[in-house]
Protein backbone atom coordinates (compact mmCIF):
# COMPACT_ATOMS: atom_id res chain seq x y z
CA UNK A 1 0.00 0.00 0.00
CA UNK A 2 2.67 2.63 0.78
CA UNK A 3 4.64 1.38 -2.31
CA UNK A 4 1.11 2.51 -4.17
CA UNK A 5 0.58 5.44 -2.62
CA UNK A 6 3.84 6.87 -3.01
CA UNK A 7 3.46 6.27 -6.77
CA UNK A 8 0.36 7.57 -7.09
CA UNK A 9 1.95 11.03 -5.35
CA UNK A 10 4.79 10.74 -7.62
CA UNK A 11 2.74 10.93 -10.63
CA UNK A 12 0.25 13.83 -9.16
CA UNK A 13 3.34 15.98 -8.58
CA UNK A 14 4.96 15.26 -11.77
CA UNK A 15 1.21 16.55 -13.37
CA UNK A 16 1.57 19.26 -11.86
CA UNK A 17 5.20 20.57 -12.38
CA UNK A 18 6.33 18.83 -15.73
CA UNK A 19 4.36 21.10 -18.03
CA UNK A 20 5.85 22.98 -20.35
CA UNK A 21 8.38 25.05 -19.24
CA UNK A 22 11.26 27.20 -20.31
CA UNK A 23 14.41 24.23 -20.11
CA UNK A 24 17.54 25.82 -21.57
CA UNK A 25 20.30 27.22 -20.56
CA UNK A 26 22.82 30.58 -21.01
CA UNK A 27 21.86 33.98 -20.26
CA UNK A 28 23.53 34.72 -23.30
CA UNK A 29 21.00 32.40 -25.26
CA UNK A 30 17.81 32.89 -23.47
CA UNK A 31 18.47 36.86 -23.74
CA UNK A 32 18.74 35.93 -28.04
CA UNK A 33 15.31 33.73 -27.54
CA UNK A 34 16.88 30.42 -27.12
CA UNK A 35 17.98 30.52 -30.70
CA UNK A 36 21.50 29.35 -30.43
CA UNK A 37 21.79 25.49 -32.40
CA UNK A 38 23.20 27.23 -35.60
CA UNK A 39 25.61 29.37 -34.15
CA UNK A 40 26.59 27.40 -31.07
CA UNK A 41 30.25 29.42 -30.50
CA UNK A 42 30.85 28.97 -26.98
CA UNK A 43 31.08 27.01 -24.30
CA UNK A 44 27.33 26.32 -23.52
CA UNK A 45 27.81 24.72 -27.05
CA UNK A 46 28.24 21.79 -24.49
CA UNK A 47 24.13 22.21 -24.14
CA UNK A 48 23.52 23.47 -27.29
CA UNK A 49 25.45 21.97 -30.07
CA UNK A 50 28.64 20.38 -29.17
CA UNK A 51 29.91 20.14 -33.05
CA UNK A 52 30.31 24.01 -32.20
CA UNK A 53 33.22 23.10 -29.80
CA UNK A 54 35.30 21.63 -32.25
CA UNK A 55 35.58 25.41 -33.67
CA UNK A 56 36.67 27.28 -30.14
CA UNK A 57 40.36 28.54 -30.18
CA UNK A 58 40.08 28.85 -26.41
CA UNK A 59 39.11 27.23 -23.03
CA UNK A 60 36.52 28.82 -21.57
CA UNK A 61 34.25 28.82 -18.21
CA UNK A 62 30.62 29.92 -18.41
CA UNK A 63 27.85 30.07 -15.44
CA UNK A 64 24.32 31.34 -15.43
CA UNK A 65 21.74 31.71 -12.34
CA UNK A 66 18.30 32.42 -13.12
CA UNK A 67 16.45 34.18 -10.50
CA UNK A 68 13.29 32.74 -10.78
CA UNK A 69 11.44 29.34 -9.47
CA UNK A 70 9.01 29.43 -12.77
CA UNK A 71 11.82 28.73 -15.04
CA UNK A 72 12.98 24.72 -15.24
CA UNK A 73 16.82 25.19 -15.62
CA UNK A 74 18.36 26.93 -12.22
CA UNK A 75 22.08 27.22 -12.91
CA UNK A 76 24.46 25.91 -14.50
CA UNK A 77 28.16 25.78 -15.08
CA UNK A 78 29.91 24.49 -18.79
CA UNK A 79 33.81 24.35 -19.33
CA UNK A 80 35.37 23.90 -23.06
CA UNK A 81 38.32 23.39 -24.48
CA UNK A 82 40.19 22.10 -27.54
CA UNK A 83 41.72 19.23 -27.36
CA UNK A 84 44.32 18.56 -30.60
CA UNK A 85 43.98 20.16 -33.75
CA UNK A 86 40.56 18.81 -34.75
CA UNK A 87 39.16 17.63 -31.07
CA UNK A 88 37.30 19.11 -28.33
CA UNK A 89 36.10 18.22 -24.97
CA UNK A 90 33.37 20.24 -22.52
CA UNK A 91 31.34 19.14 -19.16
CA UNK A 92 28.18 20.99 -18.42
CA UNK A 93 26.33 20.64 -14.76
CA UNK A 94 23.15 21.93 -14.69
CA UNK A 95 20.33 21.75 -11.97
CA UNK A 96 16.82 23.12 -10.95
CA UNK A 97 14.09 22.98 -8.14
CA UNK A 98 10.75 23.15 -8.93
CA UNK A 99 8.45 23.51 -6.24
CA UNK A 100 4.55 23.39 -6.30
CA UNK A 101 2.79 26.72 -5.45
CA UNK A 102 1.55 26.49 -1.65
CA UNK A 103 2.78 23.14 -1.19
CA UNK A 104 6.29 21.91 0.51
CA UNK A 105 6.42 19.26 -2.40
CA UNK A 106 9.48 19.83 -4.50
CA UNK A 107 11.26 18.26 -7.50
CA UNK A 108 14.78 18.81 -7.92
CA UNK A 109 16.70 17.64 -11.07
CA UNK A 110 20.46 17.28 -11.84
CA UNK A 111 22.02 16.83 -15.02
CA UNK A 112 25.65 16.62 -15.84
CA UNK A 113 27.14 15.37 -19.53
CA UNK A 114 30.53 15.37 -21.36
CA UNK A 115 30.71 16.51 -24.63
CA UNK A 116 33.11 15.46 -27.28
CA UNK A 117 33.11 17.18 -31.11
CA UNK A 118 35.77 16.45 -33.98
CA UNK A 119 36.04 19.15 -36.94
CA UNK A 120 36.17 16.89 -40.15
CA UNK A 121 37.01 20.12 -42.34
CA UNK A 122 37.32 23.75 -41.95
CA UNK A 123 33.44 24.19 -41.98
CA UNK A 124 31.99 20.76 -40.85
CA UNK A 125 31.72 19.24 -37.60
CA UNK A 126 30.05 16.58 -35.35
CA UNK A 127 29.57 16.20 -31.98
CA UNK A 128 27.83 14.17 -29.08
CA UNK A 129 27.25 14.08 -25.60
CA UNK A 130 26.81 11.20 -23.05
CA UNK A 131 24.63 12.39 -19.74
CA UNK A 132 22.80 11.70 -16.58
CA UNK A 133 19.87 12.49 -15.76
CA UNK A 134 18.96 12.65 -12.08
CA UNK A 135 15.77 13.34 -9.65
CA UNK A 136 14.89 13.61 -6.21
CA UNK A 137 10.79 14.14 -5.11
CA UNK A 138 10.22 16.06 -1.74
CA UNK A 139 6.05 14.97 -1.14
CA UNK A 140 5.52 15.90 2.71
CA UNK A 141 8.48 14.27 4.58
CA UNK A 142 9.18 11.82 2.30
CA UNK A 143 12.33 12.22 -0.01
CA UNK A 144 12.30 9.46 -3.21
CA UNK A 145 15.26 9.30 -5.57
CA UNK A 146 15.02 7.79 -9.16
CA UNK A 147 17.74 5.66 -10.26
CA UNK A 148 18.90 8.01 -12.94
CA UNK A 149 18.70 7.59 -16.59
CA UNK A 150 21.94 7.79 -19.04
CA UNK A 151 21.01 9.94 -22.16
CA UNK A 152 22.90 10.62 -25.54
CA UNK A 153 23.21 13.55 -27.36
CA UNK A 154 24.25 13.34 -30.79
CA UNK A 155 24.61 17.01 -33.11
CA UNK A 156 26.00 18.82 -36.40
CA UNK A 157 27.00 22.14 -37.33
CA UNK A 158 28.58 23.21 -40.64
CA UNK A 159 29.52 26.56 -41.85
CA UNK A 160 27.96 27.40 -45.05
CA UNK A 161 29.82 30.22 -45.77
CA UNK A 162 31.37 33.20 -44.21
CA UNK A 163 28.11 34.55 -43.35
CA UNK A 164 25.77 30.81 -43.06
CA UNK A 165 26.28 28.51 -40.87
CA UNK A 166 23.43 25.71 -39.50
CA UNK A 167 23.05 23.06 -37.31
CA UNK A 168 21.31 20.49 -35.64
CA UNK A 169 20.96 18.79 -32.08
CA UNK A 170 19.23 15.32 -31.37
CA UNK A 171 19.35 15.41 -27.67
CA UNK A 172 18.70 12.18 -25.91
CA UNK A 173 18.35 9.70 -28.98
CA UNK A 174 18.15 6.39 -26.48
CA UNK A 175 14.70 7.92 -25.25
CA UNK A 176 16.16 6.97 -21.43
CA UNK A 177 14.15 6.68 -18.75
CA UNK A 178 13.92 7.10 -14.84
CA UNK A 179 12.98 4.59 -12.40
CA UNK A 180 11.63 4.34 -9.34
CA UNK A 181 11.43 0.98 -7.27
CA UNK A 182 11.78 -0.91 -10.88
CA UNK A 183 9.08 1.06 -12.44
CA UNK A 184 9.88 3.44 -15.18
CA UNK A 185 8.49 7.26 -14.17
CA UNK A 186 10.22 9.53 -16.37
CA UNK A 187 10.98 9.28 -19.47
CA UNK A 188 13.18 12.04 -21.72
CA UNK A 189 11.85 12.13 -25.55
CA UNK A 190 14.08 12.41 -28.60
CA UNK A 191 13.80 16.25 -29.62
CA UNK A 192 15.32 17.07 -32.89
CA UNK A 193 16.08 20.73 -32.90
CA UNK A 194 17.41 22.09 -36.25
CA UNK A 195 18.64 26.00 -36.17
CA UNK A 196 20.18 28.23 -38.75
CA UNK A 197 22.58 31.27 -37.85
CA UNK A 198 23.01 34.25 -40.43
CA UNK A 199 25.64 36.96 -39.73
CA UNK A 200 24.02 40.19 -41.59
CA UNK A 201 26.97 42.52 -40.60
CA UNK A 202 30.54 41.92 -38.52
CA UNK A 203 28.34 43.32 -35.72
CA UNK A 204 24.68 41.89 -36.09
CA UNK A 205 23.83 37.61 -36.40
CA UNK A 206 20.57 36.68 -36.88
CA UNK A 207 19.15 33.31 -35.52
CA UNK A 208 16.53 30.88 -35.51
CA UNK A 209 15.89 27.21 -34.58
CA UNK A 210 13.12 24.90 -34.85
CA UNK A 211 12.25 23.25 -31.13
CA UNK A 212 11.06 19.30 -30.86
CA UNK A 213 10.69 19.22 -35.11
CA UNK A 214 8.84 15.95 -34.62
CA UNK A 215 6.61 17.14 -31.89
CA UNK A 216 7.54 13.91 -29.28
CA UNK A 217 6.79 15.57 -26.17
CA UNK A 218 3.11 16.29 -27.88
CA UNK A 219 3.29 20.24 -27.10
CA UNK A 220 3.73 21.42 -30.29
CA UNK A 221 6.42 22.24 -32.90
CA UNK A 222 7.68 26.03 -31.84
CA UNK A 223 10.18 28.23 -33.24
CA UNK A 224 13.01 30.25 -31.35
CA UNK A 225 13.80 33.45 -32.63
CA UNK A 226 16.81 35.90 -31.61
CA UNK A 227 19.73 37.96 -32.65
CA UNK A 228 22.27 40.35 -31.33
CA UNK A 229 23.95 43.20 -32.04
CA UNK A 230 27.80 44.51 -30.79
CA UNK A 231 28.05 48.07 -29.67
CA UNK A 232 31.37 50.03 -29.11
CA UNK A 233 33.77 47.78 -30.90
CA UNK A 234 32.00 44.68 -29.25
CA UNK A 235 32.74 45.21 -25.52
CA UNK A 236 28.77 46.01 -25.40
CA UNK A 237 26.37 43.72 -27.14
CA UNK A 238 22.61 43.92 -26.64
CA UNK A 239 20.30 40.94 -27.57
CA UNK A 240 16.52 40.18 -28.34
CA UNK A 241 14.29 36.93 -29.24
CA UNK A 242 10.93 34.95 -29.13
CA UNK A 243 10.92 32.17 -27.27
CA UNK A 244 9.17 29.30 -28.40
CA UNK A 245 6.86 31.18 -30.91
CA UNK A 246 3.35 28.71 -31.83
CA UNK A 247 3.88 26.53 -28.53
CA UNK A 248 0.77 25.56 -27.04
CA UNK A 249 1.25 27.76 -23.93
CA UNK A 250 2.26 30.71 -25.63
CA UNK A 251 5.51 32.54 -26.84
CA UNK A 252 7.58 34.55 -24.17
CA UNK A 253 9.67 37.37 -25.81
CA UNK A 254 13.54 38.43 -23.77
CA UNK A 255 15.85 41.03 -23.87
CA UNK A 256 19.71 40.94 -23.06
CA UNK A 257 22.90 42.43 -22.92
CA UNK A 258 26.64 41.46 -22.41
CA UNK A 259 29.36 44.12 -21.19
CA UNK A 260 33.14 42.76 -21.65
CA UNK A 261 34.97 43.68 -18.70
CA UNK A 262 38.67 42.64 -20.30
CA UNK A 263 39.64 40.79 -22.68
CA UNK A 264 38.81 37.09 -20.91
CA UNK A 265 36.10 38.36 -18.61
CA UNK A 266 32.09 38.92 -19.85
CA UNK A 267 29.07 39.55 -17.50
CA UNK A 268 25.89 38.65 -19.23
CA UNK A 269 21.55 39.32 -18.04
CA UNK A 270 18.51 38.92 -19.82
CA UNK A 271 15.02 38.96 -19.00
CA UNK A 272 12.83 36.00 -20.84
CA UNK A 273 9.22 37.04 -19.98
CA UNK A 274 10.13 39.61 -17.06
CA UNK A 275 12.40 36.85 -15.45
CA UNK A 276 15.85 37.99 -14.28
CA UNK A 277 19.35 35.58 -15.70
CA UNK A 278 22.73 36.26 -15.24
CA UNK A 279 25.39 34.82 -16.04
CA UNK A 280 29.12 35.42 -16.97
CA UNK A 281 32.49 33.38 -18.64
CA UNK A 282 36.06 33.61 -19.00
CA UNK A 283 38.26 32.40 -21.44
CA UNK A 284 41.92 31.59 -21.12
Amino acid sequence: MKRITICLALLGLLLVIMQPAISCVGARQLGMGGAFIGLADDADATYWNPAGLAFLEKKEVKGMLILSDEINYKSNLSYAQPAGEKYAVGVNIIGYNKFVDGADDSMQQFLIQGSVAYRISDKIAVGANIKKHSTRFSISDNTIKTDGGIGIDISFLQKINDKTSWGILIQDVNEPTEKVEGQDLIKWVRNVRPGIAYHASDKLVLTADVYDLFNASNQDVSFCLGGEYKLNDGKYTVRGGVYRLGAEDGSLVSVGASAKISDAFTVDAALLDGKAIIGGSYSF
